[in-house]
């Protein structure tokens, strides 16, 4: 019989993996499929005018963002506790776990998107003089779209060569110190996403900075057409 839950996060060097049935039965269920991840639809339906104009539905979309993340990454702690390379479950686990580790890294890209394009909208109604820092983040995320899509391709190759690794096959072979890598470059991840989480926010922010200048001026209106974004 399994003991109480052990903690979820342990230094590598305390890591002890359990023996035995344990080591195949968690007190709790890991899942195999997209079922048991919450919905991450509602982050896709983010527009630039949502930003502008909906503020708390952006923070409600990353509070649910937050709240998978931390499902994620409680199921990879789970799975460096109790995962063991000989189960059978073993592939279809890690396969899981990288791949929703994907998703979030593609709605990462999504949202940064929408955020721009906020930004580059508001950036015909600011003043002269504010526009130049506009300018700058701009650069700054236009540099930022082209390293996260280098990011998630560097993934996916990733996700890749662990599929095609294990016993008799090329590549790393499946043990516990190779689950061990896989389980600290998906919490590397995890806690890149959180940073990332933490800047949309910030970024949130500060755009809703220009859009009261620009209401209190009069030069922009509740649900404006921001289709057009301009240069």
């Amino acid at each position: 019989m399994v003991a109480d839950r052990p903690p979820l996060c342990r230094p590598p060097g305390a890591i002890r993996m359990l023996t035995g049935p344990a080591a195949r039965s968690p007190p709790w269920p890991l899942p195999t499929s997209d079922s048991a991840l919450m919905s991450t639809g509602t982050m896709h339906s983010i527009s630039s005018s949502d930003l502008l104009f909906d503020p708390p539905a952006f923070d409600t979309s990353i509070e649910q963002w937050e709240g998978q993340l931390d499902y994620v990454n409680e199921k990879v702690e789970q799975w460096k506790v109790y995962g063991d390379p000989k189960d059978g479950l073993y592939p279809d686990l890690r396969a899981f776990l990288m791949k929703a580790i994907r998703e979030h890294m593609v709605l990462e890209k999504q949202v940064f998107s929408s955020v721009e394009d906020a930004y580059r909208y508001i950036r015909h109604k600011v003043p002269e003089e504010r526009r130049q820092k506009i300018n700058v983040l701009l650069d700054s995320m236009n540099s930022g779209h082209t390293v996260r899509q280098r990011h998630l391709d560097d993934w996916e190759r990733y996700a890749q060569e662990k599929s095609a690794a294990g016993p008799g096959q090329p590549g790393e072979r499946d043990d516990l110190g190779a689950m061990y890598g896989v389980v600290e470059r998906m919490a590397s991840e995890i806690t890149r996403l959180k940073v990332m989480e933490k800047n949309l926010r910030r970024m949130k922010d500060e755009l809703q900075v220009y859009v009261q200048d620009a209401k209190a001026r009069g030069v922009l209106h509740e649900r404006a057409d921001v289709e057009d974004k301009g240069d």
